[in-house]
């Protein structure tokens, strides 16, 4: 199996790691799924929090990965930075997010929510908020640079896609300011299958390639289409 192919797998385990979540319908976790992040399913209070740090793990580990190996020989262009180095920081912040998961979940427990409102959390619970911002940044920069390599509908899902996860960004942001509910969690969902969906389509159709431009009609028969 050649690198290409590699990383193409490894995205697969990546978007389908990174929908462990789906399986908070099925599990008794005692959380609003309407209004809870998702994030809150990993908090030290909760059942199931070992299964999803390990996927988060799993799921950022991937994209590490395949970020690196696409990166070997990669060409040194802008888009190529943004799409590599957004998929590198999108994996790496959402490992550091599995592994400084939130001290509790606030949208199960009012305790909580006072703490929070204090100020009074661990150093673990403020790095993960930290990161889940970054992971914003990496996952938008990760689609928006995708979209130099691609040509027709596959761009045209790339820039629906970017406009799905900022927007949602935004829209969390400003839910966040209102306190728990307000259909916060359901927003957050929207923006994770976005996600999964790009790196899961990318990794089947083995779109993810050496960085370049896309060949035209009338490239020589040599040539060859490079994708992300």
């Amino acid at each position: 199996m050649n690198r290409r192919a590699v990383a193409g797998v490894l995205l697969v385990l990546a978007g389908v790691a990174y929908s462990a979540w789906l399986l908070a319908y099925v599990l008794p976790v005692g959380l609003s799924l309407v209004h809870a992040y998702v994030s809150e399913l990993a908090a030290g209070d909760q059942p199931y929090r070992l299964l999803f740090r390990t996927t988060d793990r799993i799921a950022g580990a991937a994209m590490v990965a395949a970020a690196v190996l696409l990166a070997v020989r990669a060409p040194r262009r802008p888009a190529c930075f943004f799409a590599l180095g957004g998929l590198f920081l999108f994996g790496l912040s959402v490992v550091v997010d599995a592994s400084s998961s939130l001290d509790c979940a606030s949208a199960a427990s009012e305790a909580c929510r006072i703490k929070e409102d204090r100020g009074a959390v661990s150093a673990a619970d403020t790095l993960h908020t930290v990161s889940s911002v970054v992971t914003n940044f990496g996952m938008l920069a990760a689609v928006l640079g995708a979209q130099r390599f691609v040509t027709g509908t596959a761009r045209a899902l790339l820039f629906a896609a970017a406009a799905v996860i900022a927007a949602t960004g935004l829209a969390i942001v400003w839910l966040d300011t209102l306190g728990p509910g307000h259909y916060a969690g359901l927003v957050l969902q929207v923006q994770l299958v976005a996600a999964a969906a790009v790196l899961i389509t990318a990794g089947v159709r083995l779109a993810v390639r050496k960085c370049g431009p896309p060949a035209s009609p009338a490239a020589p028969a040599g040539s060859s289409a490079r994708r992300r």
